[in-house]
């Protein structure tokens, strides 16, 4: 069996997305900004530079790995 975030059936799903919370705000955050770029119809064009934002807040994210209130 699968473990990890979302591996638990009873665990709480993130509010109006389907999706299970990663435990971690700051990537939440950057699913929720990628989830919504779906959802607006963004023009294609536009995705590199979401993408690219995703990945920066993806790496701030890793980088604070660890530290007392990562993820808080």
């Amino acid at each position: 069996m699968s473990e990890g975030p979302g591996s638990d059936p009873g665990e709480q799903l993130e509010s109006g997305t389907g999706r299970p919370s990663t435990g971690d705000r700051a990537v939440d955050e950057v699913i929720a900004s990628l989830d919504a770029l779906a959802l607006a119809g963004t023009p294609v064009h536009q995705h590199v530079a979401a993408f690219e934002h995703a990945h920066q807040g993806l790496r701030d994210a890793l980088a604070g790995a660890g530290e007392p209130d990562a993820g808080a």
